[in-house]
């Protein structure tokens, strides 16, 4: 087996080497390594090529093997020193089988790596036999576990070398294996073809099969490799057999009767594609002759991809010079490994000065995505070189090809045939009718023809887009005033490119034709380097003493070269030259821009300073300003007519509209003739009606003072606003009850509607009720609410009679109920006996005194707590012994105290209010 440049010439070598050796069979298969190129490369003194890379031992006449390393280091026979030479044989004959069956139809075949992967056919049986059952076998070897090859005259210690042992497929599961050949793919798999067969049998015929077993994943250890003495099964994660034809006859020359001689079949695993060839007599149905042999084919196409033209697009393509074209296509993703991939498209070369360029999506990006099932637009745009590039006929072919970005095996492509003609003549290159040799243009526009409107001077350079001087008069026509002028002998003084004589219209060449022109004789050639501001064909710098044609000479004019062509001296309020409307910032001259002169077209022949313009509006302030200080208050009413500038009088900063800012210039902002410190309104109504202000605060008592004397309590509140102009103030002290009215001349300093000399209370806090009309609030203050003497924790009628005292005459039982209209509790029993035993009524006489004496000892004791007595009679045990008396009717009672004066409502309200009184008690 060569390891050096192996080939496809040098396989083809060693399946003769292979298929001489074992024609016949043998019962065990060897391995030979060899390196032919090692000779060839490094020969011996004595060697030339075309010699037996063996020696014969002349003194035993035996076959001797050149065995040893690839190079070794030797004296050479020629007596030219130490050298380098090359071995034939790297390893030595090396038993691969060891069993006792029938060896046959070995191949073996070298991998990328280095790996040797032989295939064989071997006998099921101990027994040797040619004829007997067979299997297929597999082995690799790794020759690099077995380190620097010398020769290896005993051959290799498979035990190191074999990574895939001696293995039986288990694919081969028929009578006769035969004729296998081992393959390699660029997508990393191990290819086994071969035949399988089996012989008649009573009930079914012969049969031969054409297998393909496909291997691949090997499994590596830790260190990334193959370990050592594996199986197939246990060296590989993937080991697929298909069967790839059937034939009742023979498939490439192999029957079902054993192990004749045929061949291998005829295989191209290149992926995506994958393709195996064989013979049959039986490949297709036709049975036209007997003795007809077919050539088969089975195809795989594992990654599918195609490029179609669209519809009535031709795959001819046909431009003239300077044209372009776009080419569409369409790519079909028909088989996409993983349902999707990106690929990559690109165009052949083209010849030079050819635009070319190919891509997707219209916009020629150059990868995609192509999904399984899916189109995908496809464009080549091509651009033809223009006349000046190319001088003949061209015709060439441009592929585009499409690859897969992961795999560059499945690829796909297009090809169209491109052709550059030119529709006129080589000899008119642009086909204007303007031979070659006389076009000044001759790789110029085409699709045009010279003529006098297209091609003034008949050149070949067409007018509007390539000649640069229409009339070739020497004056390019950027410069030329008559580009498509006259072209006979020319006079032009001006160098204007008009004759002067036939066109030219400007003699002097100033720019303004000759009727227009005021010195349509003057200085020539100065119209693109002088100045002519009012274009009147006159040189400013020398021509001209009135630049801009105004009623004012140059030397007279502030505005020399201003607004042109313009005679009324209404338009220049001053006589400065300058225009008003267009050009005159200060149309009066006054040094204040028109757009802050209040008086832009005013007094000229003075300049405004502070003196003449206090407020620099550009009034002049004796003869036109009538607002001297520009606060807009007139001078005749303004009362600081040369005050503070910068404002606008308004009411909120001069609120009398005196023409005085009221902040920094104005002490009586209202003019009241009252000054703002001492002013209570410093902003009163300023209207002509006329004021009163009898407190002199600076309200209007009409219409602001709401404390008309000032006393601190509004008027609204005050009872006592008899004299304005006092200096008194209400205070808690002197006005108890703030009602405006000092307390010591106050009737009722409290304010509670009873009057002092009547008042029990004349300083209440409050006055919620007052029932008998004390001046002493009933809830806080009054013990006696009804003023009868009783007070109201002993009173059965608290809220009873008023104006009437409690006595043993009136009340009988001092329970503060009138007895001849209040209380139904006294017994007349009773009344009978107090009034008719003169010792009784003397002793209540007597303690009836003494409790008026004990009642002014406690009214003197204070004046604000009201005095009462207590004059409640112990007849208690009595009235207990007396059955009680129903009270009198309510009809009664309303009467009797309408009798005395009340209105028979309060009397209906003082019954009920002493009967829910009773009723809380009982």
């Amino acid at each position: 087996v060569p390891l050096a440049n192996y080939s496809e010439e040098m396989q083809a070598l060693v399946q003769s080497i292979i298929t001489l050796t074992t024609g016949t069979g043998s019962t065990e298969t060897f391995l030979t390594v060899l390196n032919p190129y090692s000779i060839l490369n490094n020969p011996r003194s004595t060697w030339h090529p075309g010699d037996s890379a063996t020696s014969i031992d002349p003194d035993t006449g035996q076959y001797v093997e050149d065995i040893g390393p690839s190079l070794d280091y030797v004296w050479q026979d020629d007596g030219s020193g130490w050298g380098t030479i090359g071995h034939f044989v790297l390893v030595n004959d090396t038993r691969l089988t060891n069993g006792h069956g029938w060896s046959s139809s070995p191949d073996v075949n070298v991998g990328d790596n280095g790996n040797i992967h032989v295939v064989w056919v071997d006998g099921r049986s101990t027994i040797p036999s040619k004829v007997g059952p067979s299997q297929l076998h597999y082995m690799q070897i790794d020759l690099d576990r077995a380190g620097v090859l010398d020769g290896e005259a005993d051959g290799l210690d498979m035990n190191q070398v074999a990574v895939v042992s001696d293995s039986a497929v288990i694919g081969s599961d028929m009578t006769w294996g035969s004729n296998p050949r081992v393959d390699f793919d660029n997508d990393n798999s191990i290819h086994i073809t071969w035949f399988e067969s089996t012989p008649d049998t009573d009930g079914e015929e012969s049969r031969i099969e054409l297998r393909w077993t496909r291997i691949q994943a090997p499994q590596f250890d830790e260190d990334g490799q193959m370990p050592l003495g594996r199986t197939l099964e246990q060296a590989y994660g993937v080991i697929n057999t298909r069967i790839i034809a059937t034939s009742n006859d023979n498939l490439m020359g192999v029957f079902g009767t054993g192990l004749d001689s045929s061949s291998q079949p005829i295989v191209n695993f290149d992926w995506p594609n994958r393709d195996i060839i064989w013979t049959t007599p039986d490949c297709s149905d036709d049975s036209s002759s007997a003795d007809k042999w077919d050539v088969c084919m089975w195809s795989e196409n594992v990654y599918n991809m195609a490029i179609e033209l669209v519809p009535d697009q031709s795959n001819v393509i046909t431009l003239q010079p300077g044209d372009s074209t776009n080419v569409e296509m369409i790519l079909h993703g028909i088989k996409v490994p993983g349902g999707s991939d990106i690929v990559i498209t690109e165009v052949s070369e083209a010849p030079e000065d050819w635009f070319i360029s190919v891509g997707f999506s219209k916009s020629y990006q150059t990868t995609t995505t192509l999904i399984e099932g899916t189109m995908n637009d496809l464009d080549l745009f091509l651009r033809a070189p223009g006349l000046q590039h190319v001088n003949e006929d061209q015709s060439f072919q441009l592929t585009v090809s499409v690859t897969s970005s992961t795999k560059t095996e499945a690829t796909t492509s297009k090809t169209v045939l491109v052709n550059l003609v030119n529709q006129a003549d080589w000899n008119d290159d642009d086909g204007d009718g303007v031979l070659d040799y006389e076009d000044d243009c001759q790789f110029g526009d085409s699709g045009w023809t010279s003529e006098v409107d297209t091609d003034h001077d008949s050149d070949g350079c067409r007018d509007a887009t390539e000649d640069l001087n229409d009339d070739n008069d020497d004056y390019p026509d950027e410069y030329d005033s008559c580009p498509s002028g006259y072209m006979g002998e020319h006079v032009d003084l001006d160098g204007d490119g008009c004759d002067d004589l036939h066109e030219d219209p400007d003699t002097d060449g100033d720019g303004v034709e000759n009727y227009l022109d005021l010195c349509p004789n003057g200085a020539q050639y100065w119209g693109a380097f002088a100045e002519d501001h009012d274009g009147d064909g006159c040189r400013d710098a020398d021509e001209d003493d009135n630049d801009d044609n105004d009623p004012y000479p140059d030397t007279e004019d502030s505005c020399p070269e201003g607004v042109v062509w313009w005679t009324n001296a209404l338009f220049d309020h001053d006589s400065d030259g300058c225009h008003d409307l267009q050009e005159d910032d200060d149309d009066d001259n006054d040094q204040i821009p028109d757009v802050d002169d209040l008086c832009p077209v005013g007094m000229t022949v003075w300049f405004s300073e502070p003196a003449s313009d206090y407020d620099s509006d550009g009034c002049h302030d004796v003869a036109e300003d009538m607002d001297i200080d520009n606060d807009g208050v007139l001078d005749e009413t303004d009362q600081c007519p040369r005050g503070m500038l910068g404002w606008i009088s308004t009411p909120l900063n001069d609120w009398d509209s005196d023409g005085c800012h009221d902040d920094f210039e104005d002490n009586d902002d209202d003019g009241d003739g009252l000054s703002d410190w001492s002013d209570d309104c410093i902003r009163s109504s300023t209207s002509p009606q006329s004021h009163i202000d009898a407190d002199g605060d600076g309200c209007d008592d009409n219409t602001e003072d709401n404390d008309l004397d000032n006393d601190g309590i509004e008027s609204a509140f005050d009872n006592c606003e008899d004299d304005p102009a006092s200096d008194w103030v209400s205070t808690l002290a002197s006005d108890y009850d703030s009602d405006g009215c000092e307390d010591s001349v106050d009737f009722d300093d409290d304010g509670d509607g009873v009057l002092d000399a009547e008042d029990q209370c004349p300083t209440s806090i409050s006055l919620n009720s007052d029932y008998d009309r004390d001046g002493c609030d009933d809830e806080t203050e009054d013990w006696d609410d009804d003023g009868d003497g009783v007070p109201d924790t002993s009173d059965s009628c608290p809220l009873g009679l008023i104006n009437w005292d409690s006595s043993s005459d009136s009340d009988i039982d001092g329970d503060g109920c009138m007895d001849s209209l209040e209380d139904d509790y006294v017994s007349g029993k009773i009344l009978h006996t107090l009034r008719s035993n003169a010792f009784m009524m003397l002793i209540i006489g007597s303690a009836t005194v003494l409790m008026i004496a004990g009642m002014v000892l406690t009214a003197q004791r204070g004046r604000g707590r009201p005095g009462f007595a207590d004059q409640t009679w112990a007849v208690d045990d009595a009235m207990q012994s007396e059955t009680p008396l129903d009270p009198p009717a309510v009809e009664k009672q309303v009467r009797d105290l309408s009798d005395l004066g009340y209105s028979p409502e309060v009397a209906q309200a003082i019954v009920e209010n002493e009967e829910r009184v009773r009723r809380r008690r009982n």
